[in-house]
């Protein structure tokens, strides 16, 4: 290929660049006038946050399509919290994900973290009530609890519900204690409460209670 071709094939290149960027940019104005805006914050910040399935920054801010959506909070040892709403052109929402400790990887990142954990009390106090009763509906059991085992010290606790559990919608209860006995005394007090273990989410830390 000569020059002269050469720099025809370079200028052929640069106008279709030029050229897209110009049909983005047109397509983007014509779009704006459909799409509302949407902001998040989240603790813990490392959680994965999704809109309609797809992966996007948990703390932020972006522009989507008017009409219904879903976000999908989630982390390991945290209960996830899923969000359906509807925006308007033009319209801005936010929305705070302030994850509620599932099990014993949710307390103790949090027992590692105290100021996110404070900030989360705070600010995810209102929904941390409201998941509060709805576990409370789907077992009365942790009315009772926490729970101080005499003797053998174990401890049971109890977190709000996990979407990958056999119950998804009850929430878990943290069995602690060192060993198969201080597991086998509570257990034995959960019967003893009115209550089948097999039909509950059921975790075990093997870990002294102080």
């Amino acid at each position: 290929m000569n020059a002269r071709k050469r720099n025809l094939a370079v200028i052929g290149i640069i106008i279709v660049l030029i050229a897209s960027f110009i049909a983005f940019a047109i397509y983007q104005k014509l779009q704006a006038p459909s799409r509302g805006t949407v902001t998040t914050s989240a603790i813990p910040e490392d959680l994965t946050l999704t809109l309609d399935g797809k992966k996007i920054d948990a703390t932020g801010k972006l522009t989507v399509t008017a009409g219904k959506h879903t976000l999908l909070a989630k982390r390991s040892g945290f209960v996830d919290i899923k969000n359906e709403f509807e925006i308007k052109a033009k319209e801005t929402k936010h929305y705070d994900f302030y994850l509620q400790p599932a099990n014993q990887e949710g307390y103790d990142w949090l027992a590692a973290h105290p100021d996110k954990a404070l900030l989360n009390e705070k600010l995810g106090g209102e929904t941390f009530h409201k998941e509060a009763q709805k576990a409370y509906d789907a077992n009365p059991l942790i009315a009772q609890l926490p729970y101080i085992g005499p003797g053998i010290k174990w401890r049971i606790d109890y977190g709000g519900p996990d979407s990958t559990s056999k119950f998804p919608d009850a929430p878990v209860i943290i069995i602690q204690g060192e060993g198969e006995t201080a597991k086998s005394h509570a257990l034995a007090w959960i019967i003893n409460q009115g209550y089948d273990p097999n039909t509950m989410n059921i975790t075990y830390t093997n870990k002294v209670v102080q």
